[in-house]
């Protein structure tokens, strides 16, 4: 079966307990054999390994984790699987085995056979002989990347409510529209975890969105940007469009996006990947944008976007009623 593992049982009493028969639930050939078909039908990554780090066995769940076969993996180093930066966690199983110190459980990053990360939850015991020696050590690996997805996505939508709560209590606090504008931006900055927040306004004698709010490290950004609202390549982008055509536009992978061309290096150096634009509005009239920026890529979903066109909407309100 591969997996290098001692399994002991007591020496029987010859007047009280019968000595296993062959084959019978008992037997140490029978146990083994149950074992490996454990360990094969497993949808977890079951990994032996010696002292070295060197793999022993790699079972059918590991294949399917990792996209390695067993005959890729055999005798190869286990480090083959880890991340450069992340090096020092196998320095540090390794060293704990060898001293019999227990590994705790531990949630990391491994590679997979295409170089992409996984989010994986990593068990390791030590594996003894039969004098009770440690030779080696079984790792078990669970994927847990959708798990995390899930974590992540309620975290942010966790956060997105708290700041939507703060642009509501702005609007009922803000003495002035000024310090309105430049609380929503803060507060979404502040309380969404987005990267950059813009209030823009339409400037229609320059035909240009003008920002009148902006919070966030990379505000530096719409000072060397010029936004228009006409048929001009930066009237194409995503808050120009958003202006125009009196919709939202979602960006979810800006260096990518041929409508941000003219804004590409920028972004870049700035580590703007996603970016969200509404149209805002003052009694009716199209007035200028609410555009949020993340350093996500594919950040801006279903549930964030209904929430942000919440908050342009109460923006808008709010606009009207000062």
């Amino acid at each position: 079966m591969g997996l290098t593992a001692a399994v002991r049982t007591a020496r029987p009493d010859s007047l009280s307990m019968p000595a296993p028969q062959a084959n019978s639930p008992t037997d140490p050939g029978a146990m083994a054999a149950r074992l490996a078909a454990i360990v094969e039908s497993s949808s977890d990554a079951i990994i032996s390994k010696d002292l070295n780090g060197i793999i022993l066995s790699w079972n059918r769940g590991a294949e399917a984790i990792f996209g390695y076969t067993a005959a890729e993996m055999l005798g190869q180093s286990i480090r083959r699987l880890i991340p450069a930066e992340r090096q020092s966690e196998e320095d540090d199983i390794l060293g704990r085995v060898r001293r019999g110190e227990p590994v705790p459980p531990f949630d990391t990053e491994r590679l997979v056979k295409t170089g992409r990360r996984l989010e994986v939850s990593v068990t390791v015991s030590p594996i003894c002989d039969a004098r009770g020696a440690v030779i080696g050590a079984s790792k078990i690996a669970r994927d847990i990347s959708a798990a995390k997805r899930r974590e992540r996505e309620v975290a942010r939508l966790s956060r997105l409510y708290a700041g939507l709560s703060q642009v509501n209590q702005s609007i009922v606090l803000s003495p002035t529209r000024e310090e309105l504008l430049a609380k929503i931006c803060r507060v979404l900055v502040d309380f969404s975890g987005f990267k950059l927040v813009s209030i823009a306004r339409h400037d229609a004698a320059a035909r240009q969105l003008v920002p009148v709010a902006v919070h966030g490290e990379q505000g530096d950004y719409l000072r060397d940007i010029t936004i228009r609202t006409d048929d001009q390549p930066e009237g194409h982008g995503p808050t120009g469009t958003a202006f125009r055509e009196n919709r939202p536009f979602i960006s979810n992978d800006l260096l990518n996006d041929s409508a941000a061309l003219p804004w590409l290096e920028q972004m870049r150096a700035r580590n703007l990947r996603a970016s969200a634009a509404f149209p805002v509005h003052c009694e009716g009239a199209p007035w200028g944008t609410l555009t949020v920026y993340a350093d996500e890529l594919f950040f801006f979903r279903e549930r964030e976007i209904d929430l942000l066109r919440e908050a342009a909407g109460d923006l808008s309100f709010a606009l009207s009623n000062f």
